[in-house]
């Protein structure tokens, strides 16, 4: 058992464990920047995947879930969404405003080599 302020948790989560092979970096924007994770397949690559977390998610939701795509054949990558985890958060309520969130996507996309 692990307590850590008022919860005891009686093993670690989920998110406390980084699986192997996981890269995390970051991308610089204008007005912002990403923290990202990318794993890569041993073997041949299939596809990729772009996990995207909903809005009050990270990429932590899918740190279980992205190995097993590798091990599949996937190239996969996950972000956390501006203000969540270590992403910065913008300085106003617009900065939080779908089309600015999807040009994210389309940043991040691009930054992959993926666009």
């Amino acid at each position: 058992m692990r307590e850590i302020g008022a919860f005891t948790f009686i093993a670690p989560p989920l998110w406390t464990h980084r699986p192997e092979g996981l890269r995390t970096e970051r991308l610089r924007l204008p007005d912002a920047e990403l923290c990202y994770v990318r794993i890569r397949p041993d073997g041949e690559r299939r596809g990729r995947a772009l996990l995207i977390p909903g809005f009050t998610a990270g990429y932590e939701d899918f740190l279980q879930l992205m190995p097993l795509l590798a091990a599949q054949g996937w190239e996969v990558a996950s972000f956390s969404q501006r203000g969540q985890a270590e992403s910065s958060g913008p300085t106003t309520p617009e900065g939080y405003a779908l089309p600015r969130l999807a040009a994210d996507v389309d940043a991040l996309l691009e930054h992959l080599g993926w666009g």
